[in-house]
């Protein structure tokens, strides 16, 4: 193994050995994604030429090989430390993995991707901000980000946890998209940090993480055994990283559609705090009809793809929900 002839360092071998796998695997996928961005430029979204694209990947491949090298390491040293309940250990530092991420990533790993800076439209800026101090987030700056650098698709979102809170409006959703209608997509997101969806959620992985990971324990040693022609051995070596990580892709497709239903109830939770905020269920409706026809979004879809694919409900039940809004509140703007 190239691992074991480079280094005697346990934690290296691991560390190396987990970015050969995430080069494999993203070696596997390039197709798939070469296909999208294909098919994105086909349709007209995708504004970047190859080489541009072909940057983006590589810098997200350098910042995910040394993001799962350090990861994996840490867990190959709770295997080794504690052999029988490195399971729990591991799903402890996974969750610690997740919000690390989720807390440095707004404000280290988006800037290589993508320019950020103070929102423009001065009016535009102290609506939302104003809005933000409403609902008490902690934001003072609003940014808007050069998304069509990359493609025409439009989007918002409030990112960050322990203190590097943002607030971000893609320059294609500035560009056509209304003031009322930002502001509604605003109190959107806006909902989703009021409400705690981020540490909810973060809570709902955390019983899914440790439960993942108990399974991956008992199935890769059972597998180990049983098969010993896979070459992984004992759990302690490098070896059996590309069981762990099979076990626990399959796990993962099996948990997704639990974890979209789920997903979908929040977005709906976050799409009645920005009526609530807004009051204004004409631009809500604007907004989801502006989706489909700039992205492409579909009004219906059938309700076994939408249960097992979508993470949003559908955009026809988005705005059936704000004409139901505007009908039991018939003094809020555009009810009538």
């Amino acid at each position: 193994m190239l691992a074991s002839r480079t280094t005697a360092s346990a934690n290296l071998k691991v560390a190396i050995v987990a970015v050969l796998l995430t080069a494999a695997l993203y070696a596997g996928t390039f197709p798939l994604a070469l296909y999208a961005f294909l098919r994105e430029r086909r349709f007209g979204f995708a504004t970047q030429g190859l080489g541009a694209w072909l940057s983006d990947q590589g810098k997200g491949l350098l910042v995910g090989a040394l993001l799962q090298a350090i990861l994996v390491t840490v867990v190959y040293v709770a295997i080794r430390k504690l052999p029988r309940l490195w399971w729990l250990a591991g799903a402890g530092i996974g969750v610690l993995f997740v919000i690390f991420v989720l807390a440095v990533a707004p404000v280290v790993v988006d800037p290589l991707f993508n320019t950020f800076r103070p929102l423009r439209d001065a009016d535009l800026r102290a609506r939302i901000l104003k809005m933000a101090r409403t609902r008490r987030i902690p934001a003072d700056e609003v940014y808007e980000m050069d998304a069509s650098r990359q493609s025409r698709h439009t989007n918002a979102y409030v990112a960050g946890l322990l203190g590097s809170q943002r607030i971000v409006l893609y320059d294609t959703l500035l560009e056509r998209f209304a003031p009322r209608e930002i502001e509604f997509v605003m109190a959107h997101e806006m909902g989703h940090y009021v409400l705690r969806h981020i540490w909810r959620s973060i809570v709902w992985a955390t019983l899914a993480i440790v439960l993942g990971a108990f399974l991956v324990d008992r199935l890769a040693r059972a597998a180990a055994a049983r098969f010993p022609s896979i070459g992984a051995g004992s759990l302690e070596s490098p070896a059996s990283l590309p069981l762990l990580v099979l076990i626990a892709s399959v796990l993962f497709v099996l948990l997704t559609p639990l974890a979209n239903a789920y997903s979908r109830r929040l977005e709906r939770e976050a799409d009645r705090f920005g009526l609530e905020l807004t009051r204004d269920p004409l631009a809500a409706a604007s907004c989801f009809v502006k989706f489909a026809r700039y992205d492409l979004g579909i009004f219906r879809v059938d309700p076994w793809v939408e249960a097992i694919l979508y993470t949003h409900p559908s955009l026809g039940e988005r705005i059936q929900a704000a004409r139901e809004y505007a009908r039991i509140h018939p003094e809020a703007p555009g009810a009538g």
